[in-house]
């Protein structure tokens, strides 16, 4: 417990390692390294100094280890400075120059990530799958030693509220990974950081900025339904459930159709066109021809963020024929019989022009398809 609070006071609070050089503005204006007093608050991000009286000029930036620069607005009557999205596991300098009507200070702050190296987590990813569930991952650092402990905190895009990982999944002790099953502390965009602890060495920490819709797979769509008449074939389906609040015109879908004739012995299997992709703003239907007599298709349809494409699972394939009827496979088979001369159901008695039916329609129920041709569709579960 003692090395895991230890732990989480190295990664909070300014590092004990921060080396801190004054520089001189020009020749007449020495000033001591403790004039500005700067430090860092990695829990918020902040960076802070002491004021000066008669400021007239303030500037708070850092550099990476690839020399970029990242600087945020600053008003000159401020003593600090936030750095929004930012990751330090690669080791930062922070800088700040001041001016007054009688002098000029300039400070840098070094933040490395102490440690010996390779021992940080490393391939780090999360993903968000059925709406309301997210698992992490990571891999021991390569020069980590036997008694490494990982640890994963996680602060939305605010800074306000921190977040540690409930259930930990572990390989041999070690922690290497961790599951979420309430993402309501969340916002679009989050910090993660995951330290170490060892009695041996220092662990080096690694830090990563998620966005919620990068990571989001969605579950594949869900209650898909075939209507045919003699000429057409209307596919639909519903909208997966997602953890981002998205509109129709957020996803796009893929259909994947294939037609399979049987000859004697020997099966063939032709496709559409290579993965249909249907807008979202279609209402979730997608209606291509196809004659009777009519071979037996089967489709199935995935899901993306139109932005993103980050494209779901397959859903199962649902077969359907000249019947016009579904048959998920293995599971409901249609009778070939009740038809009239054309080839369509009859309609049993007690059945209504107009009667509603929900996905799954159960034995003796009437449905209207779109085409406004009455079919009627028996189950009989096997």
């Amino acid at each position: 417990m003692l090395l895991l609070v230890t732990s989480l006071l190295l990664c909070e609070l300014p590092h004990p390692a921060f080396l801190l050089i004054a520089e001189k503005s020009d020749l007449r204006t020495v000033v001591p390294a403790s004039s500005l007093n700067v430090r860092f608050d990695s829990r918020t991000m902040n960076l802070s100094w002491d004021c000066q009286e008669n400021t007239t000029f303030s500037r708070c930036f850092l550099t990476d280890k690839k020399n970029r620069v990242v600087e945020p607005r600053l008003s000159n009557n401020e003593c600090s400075c936030t750095f929004r999205e930012i990751c330090l596991h690669g080791g930062v300098t922070f800088e700040v120059h001041v001016n007054t009507s009688q002098r000029g200070f300039q400070q840098k702050l070094l933040y490395p990530n102490s440690g010996r190296e390779g021992t940080a987590a490393q391939n780090f990813s999360c993903f968000i799958y059925n709406a309301d569930l997210m698992n992490c991952t990571w891999a021991r650092g390569p020069t980590a030693p036997h008694d490494v402990q990982y640890f994963l905190y996680i602060q939305n895009s605010k800074r306000r509220k921190e977040i540690r990982c409930p259930y930990y999944i572990q390989d041999s002790g070690t922690h290497v990974g961790c599951h979420l099953d309430n993402l309501s502390g969340l916002t679009s965009r989050n910090y993660f950081l995951v330290n170490g602890t060892s009695r041996e060495i220092g662990i080096q920490f690694f830090d990563s900025l998620l966005d919620t819709k990068k990571i989001e797979r969605f579950n594949p769509p869900s209650n898909v339904t075939v209507r045919c008449n003699r000429t057409h074939c209307l596919v639909r389906w519903k909208q997966p459930r997602t953890y981002q609040k998205l509109s129709y015109l957020d996803f796009q879908y893929q259909l994947d159709i294939h037609r399979k004739i049987q000859l004697s012995n020997l099966s063939l299997t032709f496709f559409f066109p290579p993965k249909i992709t249907v807008s979202g703003d279609l209402e979730n239907r997608y209606n291509f021809p196809s004659s009777e007599p009519r071979a037996k298709h089967s489709v199935k349809i995935r899901a993306a963020d139109v932005r993103i494409l980050n494209w779901s699972s397959w859903s199962e394939a649902i077969e359907f024929d000249h019947l016009g009827g579904i048959h998920p496979r293995g599971r409901e088979r249609l009778p070939r019989r009740g038809l009239d001369r054309e080839g369509n159901y009859l309609r049993p008695r007690g059945c209504r022009n107009g009667m509603d039916i929900s996905a799954s329609v159960t034995l003796g129920n009437c449905f209207l398809d779109d085409a406004v041709n009455l079919y009627i569709i028996f189950y009989v579960f096997i």
